[in-house]
């Protein structure tokens, strides 16, 4: 089936521009990177939009469409937090109700989305809550998964207490109100407490998701007549050191700068997953 170009123009050009209040917020703080200098390029989650319709890669692009709306008010709500912020000319030493120098909350894919409401069983919104229940128990953080628990297991890290956040659970309601704890973690090092962070500010969905973009746009090079071996490496590169870029980046950034440091981490993050397969294979 064809797509025509223009329509998906048009389409992009009503998604609210994510990417604007991203470069604002690196413009504010100074921070400059040639990667997210144009308009095209955008924070990992939604991906290269321009550049993908550019290379008519038009599955990709629907898929990116649908992520970058998806998320969209979780990260536009993060963006005024961090232009709050600088306004004040101070830190947000509480952003979530809890000081992010003792611990961190766990991350969900669908919390905070357009899809919060119609997901939340508690919400008169809620199409069917048995299917919205399973979707919620498997919608966490690679923290408690069983590979996070093994690696856990592995640097010998343990959670030494959980503190009440100020996060709304996928479950809360005015009613019945609930909020996502966060968890102190105690390491031999300080290795084990930003894997212990980065694995909690990881969702399992959203590693399902990266994979499955990283395929799509994959498929479409070899389609287009690049090796076989060498874009199935690549992917799983980018995927790897993306994932790994702003899980650890974010982690660092939101431990001593809130919301800010985390925007910034994930960006930072994002540029060096993007560049590590690049600097391989040029």
């Amino acid at each position: 089936m064809s797509i025509n170009p223009v329509l998906f123009q048009n389409e992009i050009s009503k998604i609210p521009d994510i990417q604007k209040d991203y470069r604002f917020v690196q413009e504010k703080l100074g921070v400059k990177c040639p990667k997210c200098a144009n308009e095209t390029d955008a924070p990992w989650w939604s991906g290269n939009i321009g550049k993908e319709v550019a290379d008519k890669d038009y599955l990709c692009v629907q898929a990116l469409l649908s992520m970058a709306a998806l998320n969209g008010p979780t990260n536009v709500d993060e963006f005024f937090s961090a232009i709050r912020q600088i306004k004040a000319k101070k830190l947000d030493k509480m952003p979530d109700g809890y000081n992010p120098k003792e611990a961190q909350h766990p991350f969900s894919f669908f919390r905070g989305t357009v899809l919060h409401e119609y997901l939340n069983p508690n919400s008169e919104k809620c199409v069917d809550k048995k299917w919205a229940t399973k979707i919620i128990e498997n919608d966490i953080s690679l923290r408690s998964t069983e590979f996070g628990k093994w690696i856990f297991d592995k640097l010998g890290i343990k959670v030494t207490k959980t503190i009440k956040s100020s996060v709304k659970n996928l479950t809360h309601s005015e009613k019945n109100p609930f909020y996502v704890p966060a968890q102190v973690f105690k390491s031999k090092n300080l290795f084990g407490d930003l894997t212990a962070r980065a694995l909690t500010r990881t969702p399992k969905y959203g590693v399902y998701a990266l994979t499955g973009l990283g395929a799509l746009h994959a498929a479409h090079e070899i389609a287009d007549g690049e090796n076989i071996f060498k874009e199935i490496v690549k992917t799983a590169i980018q995927v790897s050191a993306t994932l790994a870029g702003v899980g650890y980046l974010g982690a660092i950034g939101y431990k001593h700068l809130g919301t800010l440091g985390s925007l910034v981490g994930i960006g930072v993050g994002t540029i060096i997953g993007n560049k590590i397969p690049e600097l391989i294979f040029e």
